[in-house]
């Protein structure tokens, strides 16, 4: 066996400073997706979540932060398979890793598993059970939906024409940005639009892959979070999504909830005429009630009328008969008379009388002069 020589001389360093080697030669590598099934998942109370995946052959340690990992808004269990997308890293104590930077849920059965996860854990904090009442007469709509598609044709094309202002906010429905998307559209017409009467959160039909994004933690506490009542119109092939489980209404499809819209109006619609023949029979039994009461007033009033006549007439009457036999000229026919003197005042008192006084003696009928020649006096009783 031939004898090799060592004359080269080789570079000895030290556990960590070969790790840094390694490092730094794989930070070049691009970030790539690998695809495994979950193990060993622990979701600890640190700032970091643990877990491997694997396949038939290999097993690959992975880490993420726990705040990365509560914003995919999913939940993880062994078992699940997934893909993520990482960078690797040698760590001092000589454990090979990938740093993960996102997660997605690989094939029907993890969507699925994540969706009961998911379901369980808000029905159990009690994000379904409350539903606030959509206000009757809706006026104003808040559509959150993609601008592209025939989402937002089919939404207006059945409202019917009782007044709707509808207020569009664009969002992705489908893909990694379209949580933040959607959730970005609910606190932006919050914040702006607060005096909406609804918001409508609108997708056309998908598979559960297609619906991730209404699978998921985040969106369903926005949408719980909403100071506007919140329609969900989110066709679904199965499994109701958990956004539409929080929602204050949820309805099948876009086309629906405009429905459920109309019915308000519909209803009302339907009872103009019943109400228009109410109210005028309300109004023939007022203007009846009120005829009634207005004779019964008038009755009254010429009662009062009546009676206070009566006593005017009396009155005078009585005033009429006391003026007659107080009337001097009644005195006068009876063949009394009165007579005055020069200042055309009664003589009542034969001391009012001097002689040589011309006096003026009123009769019934005329009157006449005369001179006084002699008085005599009342003598003293």
């Amino acid at each position: 066996m031939p004898y090799l020589e060592t004359n080269q001389k080789i570079k000895v360093v030290s556990v960590s400073e070969f790790t840094r080697i390694v490092n730094q030669a794989v930070s070049e590598i691009e970030p790539v997706w690998i695809e495994g099934e979950v193990s060993n998942f622990k979701n600890w109370l640190n700032r970091w979540i643990f877990f491997s995946i694997k396949d038939e052959f290999a097993i690959l340690n992975c880490n993420i932060s726990k705040y990365k990992f509560e914003s995919f808004g999913f939940e993880l269990e062994d078992g699940m398979k997934i893909r993520v997308l990482g960078r690797p890293e040698l760590k001092n104590r000589g454990e090979f890793t990938l740093n993960v930077e996102e997660i997605q849920l690989c094939g029907e059965g993890a969507l699925k598993k994540a969706y009961e996860l998911l379901k369980k854990k808000l029905e159990s904090e009690g994000l379904f059970v409350r539903k606030r009442k959509i206000p009757d007469f809706v006026e104003s709509i808040g559509l959150i939906t993609s601008k592209s598609g025939v989402v937002i044709h089919d939404f207006l094309k059945n409202l019917k024409p009782f007044g709707f202002k509808v207020y569009f906010c664009d969002a992705r429905v489908e893909g990694m940005e379209a949580v933040f998307s959607l959730v970005e559209a609910i606190k932006r017409l919050n914040k702006n639009m607060s005096d909406l009467d609804v918001l409508v959160i609108a997708r056309g039909g998908g598979s559960l892959e297609e619906l991730q994004a209404f699978n998921n933690e985040i969106l369903a506490r926005a949408i719980f979070a909403s100071d506007i009542p919140v329609i969900s119109g989110i066709g679904h092939e199965v499994d109701v999504p958990i956004a539409s489980l929080v929602a204050d209404v949820s309805v099948s499809t876009p086309t629906a909830a405009a429905i459920y819209l109309n019915q308000s109006w519909e209803s009302l619609q339907k009872k103009i005429p019943y109400l228009e023949e109410k109210l005028l029979a309300h109004f023939d039994e007022y203007l009846e009630f009120s005829l009634d009461e207005t004779k019964t007033l008038a009755g009254n009033i010429l009662n009062i009328f009546e009676e206070s006549m009566k006593e005017k007439i009396n009155l005078i009457f009585n005033s009429e008969k006391y003026l007659t036999a107080v009337n001097p000229e009644r005195n006068l026919k009876l063949g009394y008379s009165i007579v005055f003197n020069q200042k055309n005042k009664i003589i009542k008192d034969i001391n009012q009388i001097g002689i040589d006084e011309i006096l003026t003696t009123k009769l019934h009928k005329g009157e006449f002069l005369s001179k006084v020649k002699k008085v005599e006096k009342e003598k003293q009783k």
